[in-house]
């Protein structure tokens, strides 16, 4: 039988996590120190160094949480048949579905650290992916992905920023655009 969590240690490790993402909506993460988050979360630093090795663990887990694949979510495939587009990261649906995660995604001083970790998460399936479905060698496809990535990542930081209300049209014209290039390399 595995261990359950310490509610405890959950807790002041929510808390923490929440006071990073908080400084980060106004912050760059290089202007923030782990007193700021200790004074935010309510503990002293041997309770965060307890929890993180250094801020950087902190923001990592932030970022892999948010990663995450939903349960609902239909598991990552970039098609080229579907009618509807599905963004592969989910990074415009998880924002939506929780704001909190923008701080994080749209913070111009972290967006080097995101794409590692997208890349780290969806770029070996989004290249299987494209090389199988089209004409493309895997150099490629990794071009086409890092431009992807990079694009999405904008579109949704000005729309973020602006609080577009309406993003599904950008989404599905962005999709659009990208499928039909796309299909002129389908086998």
């Amino acid at each position: 039988m595995g261990r359950r969590p310490d509610l405890r240690t959950e807790s002041t490790k929510m808390r923490i996590k929440k006071a990073l993402l908080e400084y980060l909506c106004d912050s760059p993460f290089e202007r923030i120190t782990v007193k700021n988050i200790c004074d935010s979360a309510g503990i002293d630093r041997s309770t965060f160094y307890t929890h993180y090795r250094n801020l950087s663990a902190t923001l990592d887990e932030i970022i892999d949480e948010a990663l995450e694949e939903e349960p609902s979510r239909k598991p990552y495939h970039c098609t080229l048949t579907d009618g509807q587009y599905n963004c592969p990261y989910g990074i415009c649906d998880k924002v939506r579905e929780h704001p909190e995660y923008g701080a994080v995604f749209f913070n111009e001083s972290l967006t080097e650290k995101i794409i590692d970790r997208i890349s780290s998460y969806s770029e070996a399936k989004y290249v299987a992916s494209l090389t199988h479905q089209c004409d493309l060698s895997p150099e490629q496809a990794r071009t086409l992905f890092l431009f992807q990535l990079n694009g999405c990542l904008a579109i949704n930081r000005a729309a973020y920023r602006k609080g577009e209300k309406d993003w599904e049209e950008t989404r599905d014209l962005v999709g659009g655009f990208i499928q039909g290039g796309l299909g002129r390399y389908k086998k």
